[in-house]
């Protein structure tokens, strides 16, 4: 995900918002779809929509849940190669209101879709477990008119205040985007982080309907974290769809085997040291099923299942998965 330099907007102030000239990371990352340039999003969250009660689109959908604010600050915080992400607060101050996250896709067809699915899969984890995700706040559709029609989808997400992005280095290295600085993860840090996002997807699996929160992608922004004392806390930010034929030792198989590449290295999600993940499996099945017996019962169950299949795959060990003596190659 990239950075940007925080660009600042007020939108209802009557000032205009269209100053914005960026126009992504190119039409591949759309899908095929020509991604709509930055300017022309900002303008139309500035511009009325049809039965909008005559305000400005972003004001209308978030107004009223920033204490009826008539004018809105709105930052260009980060981008992915799919969405503008936006932080926004009420342009006279905070007044005790909470900073909203708008993720606005780049283009109409699939990351549009994409947009929207990820949307629905908010609502839905939030209704499961609210420390899983930040709270999903509204969806709407945005109307581009300039400098071509385009439909895009828009939603808006309470900030995940204290958290930061999760990300990696260009060699495969867990880092933290905190206060603008990129701050290496390293050593047991990284490892108690990784451990504490496979704890998420744990909590996010239907062991009856076999159904996993997936694709994830820990390189893009998915993922944010906070530090507390020697640990860490985490969000899912972007749950980008469901997969439905996810048996217990295909879950451990998306954690432990390289998914990614980051520069040169090949990236997994868990932690090398296998006692850190089966307690992060355990943790998440505790506390999705309200037993930790049970849940240690079936980190065990699915560690073995894992390690049943054998050799001969791409594997983030060279030894079973019980064995925790392996050494991580990031």
């Amino acid at each position: 995900m990239r950075r940007t330099n925080g660009v600042a907007a007020p939108i209802g102030a009557g000032t205009g918002a269209g100053a914005g000239t960026g126009t992504g990371t190119g039409a591949g990352a759309s899908g095929g779809a020509r991604p709509v340039p930055l300017g022309a999003v900002q303008s139309a969250l500035e511009r009325p929509e049809s039965g909008a009660r005559g305000r400005p689109f972003l004001l209308d959908l978030v107004g009223d849940r920033l204490g009826g604010a008539t004018a809105l600050r709105v930052e260009l915080a980060w981008e992915r190669i799919d969405q503008w992400i936006f932080r926004v607060t009420d342009a006279r101050g905070t007044n005790g209101q909470p900073a909203l996250a708008l993720r606005v896709a780049k283009a109409p067809g699939p990351a549009a879709r994409l947009a929207r699915s990820e949307y629905q899969h908010l609502r839905a984890l939030y209704n499961v477990d609210a420390t899983l995700v930040p709270l999903p706040l509204a969806g709407a559709v945005l109307h581009v008119q300039r400098p071509r029609a385009a439909v895009l989808f828009t939603y808006v997400t309470l900030w995940p205040e204290g958290f930061s992005e999760v990300g990696y280095d260009a060699h495969g290295g867990l880092v933290l985007h905190e206060d603008g600085k990129v701050r290496p993860v390293e050593g047991a840090a990284g490892e108690r982080l990784r451990a504490r996002l496979c704890e998420i997807l744990a909590r996010c699996y239907d062991p009856a309907r076999q159904t996993a929160i997936w694709p994830v992608d820990p390189t893009a922004g998915d993922f944010v974290a906070r530090r507390d004392g020697d640990d860490f806390q985490a969000r899912l930010v972007s749950p980008r769809g469901t997969d439905r034929s996810v048996p217990p030792a295909r879950l451990v198989g998306l954690m432990c085997d390289p998914q990614w590449t980051v520069g040169g290295a090949r990236v997994a999600l868990a932690p090398a040291e296998t006692a850190l993940l089966e307690e992060a499996l355990a943790r998440g099945f505790a506390k999705r099923d309200g037993d930790a017996e049970r849940g240690r019962e079936r980190a065990r169950r699915y560690l073995s299942a894992y390690d049943a299949l054998g050799p001969g795959r791409d594997r983030q060990r060279s030894n079973p998965v019980r064995s925790s003596s392996s050494t991580s190659p990031r």
